[in-house]
């Protein structure tokens, strides 16, 4: 069955992709999440590790070699470490990986993992794969063809293409919902940020056309003399050689008299373009955006939406931001953190 809603999938993608606001904001995510797909095995600054539930018990030379084990497992997304074959298997390294789960997740609230088990499935995992969230599609209660373990299925272009059984498919939304009528799809900020979108994107265009489009004059010269056509003439295409704007919009009128009694009035057609207009809607959309998103938008190098200086400004700025990076980034983190804890790490036994 469908997401039960008019906005589907794709239409979030395609307005992801055609809002730069919305670009910055994940791929400034995908940037500093980047920096902790990486092994750490000193226990500090950023990165990742396995290590025992126990946080007091200290590993057998058994556990350190299992640890050791899914580290690399991890950071290969599988068993094979060598980026070549990686390629032919089609499979990310965690980087990769983590790249392509986080735009699905800030886009659709839709991040699947394939899990690929060795042949033999009592030997573990062989792999995990990130997958378009837009192809998933949840089953109900019955499953697939009468068959309840499959609870989800790849759909691209109308046709089935992957039946994923619980065992083969993690799909967990990051925004889950009580809703009976959710139908345990997530619920994507894109959806929330529908209008905010449309009025950013209706500012953004109606500036852009402002230069791109607009033919108003700026006003009109008045020219005062005895003039003959000819001059006139030579004069107007000198004049709008050197001055006429991109598109030959703001062509200069004349107006020529004989005398300097005779005058001409130019009438302002349009509201001129004022800072409510632009800057502050703009910015105040930029923030209801970054809000739902939890980032600040100094992150983004955008201007909040205050009376006030940069949150991220002042003397105790390292505070400001840590304070920034808890309120968006250690959510995100934590979600990864227990998603491949509960469903990856948790293959290999109950103590790790």
């Amino acid at each position: 069955y469908e997401r039960p809603t008019g906005f589907s999938f794709d239409a979030m993608r395609a307005m992801v992709h055609g809002t730069p606001l919305l670009n910055a904001i994940i791929m400034t995510r995908q940037r500093q999440v980047a920096r902790f797909c990486r092994q750490n095995v000193v226990g500090r600054g950023e990165g990742f590790r396995v290590a025992l539930k126990d946080p007091k018990a200290n590993p057998d030379s058994s556990q350190q070699a299992a640890i050791g084990l899914m580290q690399d497992f991890f950071q290969n997304c599988g068993w094979e470490r060598k980026a070549r074959q990686r390629m032919r298997l089609r499979r990310d390294s965690f980087a990769g990986f983590m790249t392509k789960s986080l735009r699905e997740t800030l886009t659709l609230d839709s991040m699947p993992i394939e899990t690929e088990w060795k042949r033999d499935k009592r030997l573990g995992l062989d792999g995990i794969y990130a997958v378009d969230g837009s192809t998933i599609r949840l089953c109900t209660e019955q499953g697939y063809d009468g068959d309840d373990e499959i609870f989800a299925l790849q759909v691209v272009q109308g046709q089935v293409r992957s039946a994923y059984t619980y065992d083969d498919l993690i799909y967990v939304p990051r925004n889950l919902r009580a809703d009976v009528t959710a139908g345990g799809y997530g619920l994507s900020e894109t959806e929330i940020l529908i209008k905010v979108v449309t009025g950013f994107l209706n500012a953004f265009t109606y500036n852009t056309g402002y230069f791109d489009n607009n033919k108003i004059p700026k006003g009109m010269l008045h020219l005062t003399g005895n003039y003959s056509e000819q001059d006139i003439n030579a004069f107007k295409r000198q004049w709008n050689a050197m001055v006429k704007g991109v598109n030959n919009a703001w062509t200069l009128p004349v107006m020529v008299s004989k005398d300097q009694e005779s005058k001409a009035a130019f009438e302002n057609f349009g509201a001129e373009q004022n800072e409510i207009m632009f800057a502050k809607w703009m910015t105040f959309l930029a923030s209801l955006a970054c809000a739902i998103y939890a980032i600040d938008p100094t992150e983004i190098n955008f201007e909040a939406f205050t009376a006030g200086t940069s949150s991220l400004s002042g003397s105790d700025t390292e505070e400001k931001i840590a304070h920034s990076t808890d309120k968006g980034l250690r959510p995100i983190l934590s979600y990864y953190e227990s998603l491949f804890t509960d469903y990856v790490v948790s293959e290999w036994g109950d103590e790790i």
